[in-house]
Order: structure tokens, then sequence, then C-alpha cells
């Protein structure tokens, strides 16, 4: 078991855009349990930083790292030399940068089980990448994907329709493939057993499901990630810059501006009761894992090796494993942004992402840690615009931004965390939470449902 220091728990807490329908018809969270037992219990060791010996021997013929010469993938797609102050900034977070880096190698890695669609990986990262309107990270999967062995032709396959009956000559798995990937991405919160069941008909198997959903998780995490470092490298270049000012300032509150989030489907309300989680698909069954799931296994708590969650996620560990070390030091990093501040941001992340077990988890959390539960209610209750201290504004209004669809960090922001006493690690660490939560939301909404726990 390594060494952790648990985070200080200082006590300063804390749109989506409409789904293109056409593009649609065209193309307990208890893992979250292990996933927010780092926000739950701080004191939890962390994830082993190295993958599981079985996992890395079975998928060391298949891997397809980024090229060396490149650098660090993330840096990059945002536009960061080497020796650029954000990059240095980055390297302050190591065991993260390197979590999300090989989040990214995993993309390329032959599938677990059988596939139901040549290339799958590489298709769901560049589909992804497409519908982020991300040119950068458009670019990067292309060259990872071709180095995969993927054609050209096959990726083209895998871009955005102009129009929607264009997939019409797709064949129905290709297509079934595409249409999944896009909710996960653009309308998580839609996601409901029968999608899964129609996909069972055409031969996805759980472990597929699974990776196709794990896949597009990581990239949404990557990608807001990127959006998030350019951001802060953006302001950077702009320098000192007028605070947000607001007719509430005087009084030491602060509304909200964002738009009011679209109608969604969602399962259940928003709540500070307890919630557990329930899987669509079958999870594995740790008395037939196969040795990288086993040796995935071993790395886990106790109560994370009962979670439904995990056992879920366990279909496919060459994602799960560097997708744990990350959203593990997203949410328990020593130093930098409070613990508590993380879990705001991720709860509201959850919030605009409508998913209401991340909500529950995270609100509750929130309110313990702070004793303010009058703040996580009203923000389940009124959205995210409810008037906030200048501090816990300035991060809501980021989490906000960058649980957006299509990630973006309005201008300002980044200016008005710093005005609100908020050091550049401290944004970053915003950041990876926000990117984190999304990640999972996209998980938890897709595979399973929120249900009343049943203590």
């Amino acid at each position: 078991m390594l060494d952790f220091k648990p985070i200080p728990r200082r006590l300063n807490l804390r749109h989506a855009a409409p789904v293109d329908h056409r593009l649609m018809a065209g193309s307990a969270r208890a893992g979250a349990a292990r996933t927010m037992a780092a926000f739950v219990d701080p004191r939890a060791p962390p994830v082993n930083p190295k993958p599981p010996a079985a996992a890395h021997a079975a998928n060391a013929t298949h891997a397809t790292p980024a090229d060396p010469a490149a650098g660090d993938t993330l840096d990059h797609c945002a536009g960061l030399p080497p020796a650029h102050p954000v990059a240095l900034l980055r390297h302050q977070r190591p065991a993260l940068r390197a979590a999300a880096q090989s989040a990214f190698d995993a993309l390329w890695l032959a599938p677990e089980g059988r596939s139901r669609v040549a290339h799958e990986r590489s298709l769901v990262a560049l589909r992804v990448a497409a519908l982020l309107e991300d040119a950068p990270l458009v670019a990067a999967c292309r060259a990872q994907a071709l180095k995969a062995g993927a054609g050209a032709a096959e990726l083209a396959r895998a871009m955005p329709a102009s129009e929607a009956d264009t997939l019409t000559a797709l064949n129905a798995r290709l297509t079934t493939l595409l249409m999944f990937v896009d909710r996960i991405t653009l309308q998580p919160a839609a996601g409901t057993a029968r999608q899964l069941e129609a996909m069972a008909r055409l031969d996805f198997g759980p472990a597929a499901i699974v990776g196709l959903a794990q896949g597009a998780a990581v990239m949404a995490v990557l990608a807001r990630v990127v959006a998030g470092v350019r951001a802060i490298a953006a302001a950077g270049e702009r320098g000192a810059a007028p605070s947000i000012a607001s007719p509430g300032a005087a009084a030491g509150l602060l509304p909200g501006h964002h738009p009011a989030a679209p109608a969604r489907a969602l399962r259940g309300r928003f709540t500070m009761d307890g919630l557990a989680w329930r899987p669509w698909l079958p999870p594995v069954d740790p008395a037939q894992a196969t040795p990288a799931q086993q040796g995935l296994l071993a790395q886990w708590s106790p109560a994370s090796r009962r979670s439904s969650f995990e056992l879920t996620m366990l279909h496919t560990p060459s994602l799960r494993a560097p997708q744990s070390r990350l959203l593990a030091e997203a949410s328990r990093a020593a130093g930098g942004l409070p613990w508590s501040e993380r879990a705001l941001v991720a709860a509201a992340v959850a919030r605009q992402d409508g998913c209401t077990f991340g909500a529950s988890m995270l609100g509750r959390i929130v309110s313990r840690m702070t004793r303010d539960a009058e703040v996580m209610g009203m923000l389940f209750a009124q959205g995210v615009n409810l008037p906030l201290p200048p501090r816990r504004r300035a991060l809501v209004d980021l989490a906000v931004d960058l649980a957006a669809v299509q990630p973006r960090v309005a201008a300002g922001r980044i200016e008005a965390l710093r005005a609100a006493g908020c050091s550049e690690l401290e944004i970053l660490d915003a950041v990876h939470a926000a990117a984190a939560a999304a990640g999972d939301d996209r998980l938890a909404l897709t595979l399973g449902e929120a249900v009343p726990h049943p203590g």
C-alpha cells in the first residue's frame, strides 16, 4: 500500500448545448464508490500508479503509445511548448499528468473481448474529438489511429455526417456504435437499459459495450483537461484583467448568469438522500476474472471489490486502470485546491450533467465538510445560478463551462478565479476535478441508474 498524505481540509467551499438530433439519428455509482471514494475518504489509498503486470503483459504487443518525440499529448493539443509556464504547472501534478497520458495511450490498445467493429477504439476516440469540435485533438486521434492500423477510409466513417441520412450506407453495427458514442458524448442523461439491449441484439457483449462507454468517457475527461489548460494559458497571455463585477458583490454574493440547461431525460431527482447504483449489464464475477482483471482487482480496496460500478468497469481493465489513477489523483492529490472545493466543482458538473447519483454523493460530502447543507440544497433546487460568495461562484462558473457538451472556458473565468484568491495550481486542480466528474457521470448515466439506497 502506497503512502498517502491527506488533503488539508480547509472549509472554503464552493450548459449543456442542445443536442442536434439529426446528428444523433445519424450517428452504486458505488463505483463511483471507487472513484468517489477519493472524495468520500481522502485517507483511502491511491490507485497503484503502475498498471497490473498481467494487464501490461496481455496488451504489450498491441499498444501504440504516443510518440515520445512529440512530448505530452495534452500539452501538444493545448498548444503548449515544453517550457511554457502552464506546461511546467502541469508538472506539479506528475502522477495526474502521467495518468492522463496513459489513458490516451490506452485508447489505441486492442479491446478486451471480441471486437464488433474493426479498430473500434480508434473510431470512438476520433468520433468524440470531432463531436467536441476540437481540431488539435482530432488531429492527434487521427494520427494515433493510423499508427494503430486503421485506414483513412475507416476513419472517414467516424466523422460526423453533414446530413443525417448519409449513415444509411454504413452497416448496422457501425451505425449503432456511432449512435451510442454520440449519446454518451452529447446527451448522457438520455441513456436507457433498452439501448444496451438493442446493442446486445447486434452481438455487442458486456465487454464491448463497457469498452465503448469507457473510451468515450476517457475522451470526455481528456478534452476537458485540454480546454481548461488552454484557458489558463490564454489568461496568462492576456495578463491581469479586471475582476467580473456584479450588483451582488457588495453583499458578498454573486449570482450566476448561465443559460438554463435544456430539458433532460433525468431519472429521479436531485436529493441529498443516499442513493445506490444499479448496473444494466452483468458485472464481472471476481471468481472468473481474467489475469488482467485479477491484477486490477488486487489494487482495489475491499469496498471497491464489492462495488457494482467497479465490477462493471472491470470488463475493460486496460481502460479502467489508467482512468482510475487519473480520477483518484484528480480528487485527492495532496496540496492545491481543498478537498471540499474539488467536491463542490464535481457536484456542479453532476448537476449540469443530470447525474443524480453523483450529485447526491458529492452534495453530502460538501455539506459534511463545510457544515453548510443549505448551499448544496440550493444548488440542487435552483441550479448553478444560485448566489454564492466570489470564490465559490468562480469555481462553479468554471465547472459549468467545462460541463458543457462542447467544453469552452469563457473569457474572464480564470481571471475571476485569481481575483478570488485561487492559485494557479488550485485552478488546475479545479479543471481536473470538473473533467474527472464529466467522465464519471457519463459512465454512471450510460451503463446503469441511481436507485434508493437499500439501507
